[in-house]
């Protein structure tokens, strides 16, 4: 599908086949007067399928992950085209056809963003996990309290200290790309954490897993140690380690200033990935096991005070629409 394709145009291509539903189902939908909420991935469409309120006729719940796989989108053009763009464009078109559509997005850096002075606006009908980065921090941050004698979340705390060491230096990223330094991508901190089948593929030569595992623990363990980690890795200069130690500093002070405490505000700037790995790793888990076990503590009452439900249920009672979840 992809061959020859830029991504917009793939994403066009992709576009055509998510929304070129059954003609008698979508008429079916204006007739019952469905809502559709579209998001972006499998952990998204799993919270919401599970806290939808049952019995519930109104409210059709898909995801563009699952999309792909009911029409069939091979894995090339997956990684080629954009969820978060795809979710735009879905919710802009579903409702051109009359067809009422929300589109949840994750936060990502929009937050840091907004904090550096970056505009970020969002489409009519498009709401995101603000103040939180994506669904797996809005769901951690809001549930772990009260969950904490669970072996899922044993040992969190440790880990979101490392993320949080993490999360600044990808907010530092975002600050030197505002200011248009482009020395650092989020991609370099992402190819900190090791992956399991590297190793078992023999990519990666003369280490071993173990020991490559001890040493992102260790040089997680502050922002000082990530940034030489990458200064190292990289072979980058003392003049590019002294900039984005200056722009660690400086969105750290940010953050404080703004949120009062950079701390107990971990879920606006880490990356939920992130706490994923180390949770994972704690738990001998895999993705599907780790969205499972998640989603397994989810209850609506404890996550409703998030503002992205909150905006939710503030669009429900504007249109008339049936409580959606319980």
């Amino acid at each position: 599908m992809v061959e020859g394709k830029s991504r917009k145009e793939a994403e066009e291509e992709v576009l055509r086949l998510l929304i070129s539903g059954p003609k008698k189902t979508k008429e079916q939908y204006k007739n019952l007067g469905v809502i559709t909420i579209i998001l972006e991935g499998i952990l998204d469409h799993q919270t919401f399928t599970k806290i939808k309120k049952k019995g519930l006729k109104v409210l059709n719940i898909q995801s563009i992950h699952g999309l792909f796989k009911i029409h069939n989108i091979d894995n090339e053009t997956q990684r080629l085209v954009n969820n978060r763009s795809l979710v735009r464009k879905f919710t802009k078109e579903m409702n051109k056809e009359g067809l009422p559509t929300i589109g949840i997005l994750d936060m990502d850096y929009d937050g840091i963003g907004k904090l550096l002075g970056r505009k970020v606006k969002l489409d009519k009908n498009i709401l995101t996990t603000s103040e939180s980065t994506d669904i797996e921090t809005l769901l951690i941050s809001l549930i772990y309290q009260r969950k904490k004698e669970e072996t899922f979340f044993e040992n969190i705390d440790d880990s979101i200290h490392l993320c949080r060491n993490l999360g600044l230096v990808r907010c530092a990223i975002e600050r030197m790309k505002k200011n248009g330094n482009g020395k650092f991508k989020q991609s370099q901190i992402k190819e900190l954490f090791p992956k399991f089948h590297d190793y078992k593929n023999g990519k990666i030569k003369n280490e071993n897993f173990l020991d490559a595992k001890k040493r992102h623990y260790e040089s997680s363990s502050s922002v000082e140690k990530i940034i030489q980690t990458l200064v190292e890795r990289d072979d980058l200069s003392i003049e590019t380690k002294r900039e984005i130690t200056e722009s660690a500093s400086y969105v750290k002070n940010l953050i404080e200033d703004r949120l009062n405490d950079v701390e107990s505000q971990w879920s606006f700037y880490i990356r939920g990935h992130d706490l994923e790995w180390f949770i994972c790793d704690k738990n001998k888990f895999n993705g599907s096991k780790f969205r499972d076990s998640l989603t397994k503590f989810v209850k609506y009452d404890d996550i409703k005070i998030h503002s992205m439900f909150q905006s939710l249920d503030k669009w429900r009672i504007e249109n008339n629409v049936p409580e959606l979840f319980a």
